[in-house]
């Protein structure tokens, strides 16, 4: 729809309305703090990737948002966690969920 979405470090979703200059925060933290995993491939509104940074992301074709990796405060990390903008929802640790050292 035209929109920029934008993953901040500190761990919540934002989502930029180019056509009203408008932010809105769509899910995740307003605080710093540690991810919620949840269930292993399930999505939920508790569900959120937590601080970190240094991570990749892509959309897929069905216009979900997909984030790997990123340093958190306990070091890198491998965790594959998908967004789903018509739910506003993370689907918690897709992937490996393991630190590397």
């Amino acid at each position: 729809d035209g929109d920029l979405w934008l993953y901040h470090f500190r761990g919540s979703m934002w989502k930029y309305q180019i056509d009203m200059n408008i932010w809105t925060w769509m899910a995740g933290d307003t605080i710093s703090s540690g991810p919620s995993y949840g269930i292993k491939e399930v999505a939920d509104s508790s569900n959120a990737p937590g601080f970190r940074y240094i991570y990749s992301t892509w959309k897929d074709l069905l216009d979900n948002f997909w984030f790997f990796g990123g340093l958190k405060t306990s070091g890198y990390s491998n965790e594959l966690w998908m967004f789903t903008p018509t739910t506003n929802l993370w689907t918690g640790w897709v992937g490996t969920h393991h630190l590397i050292p």
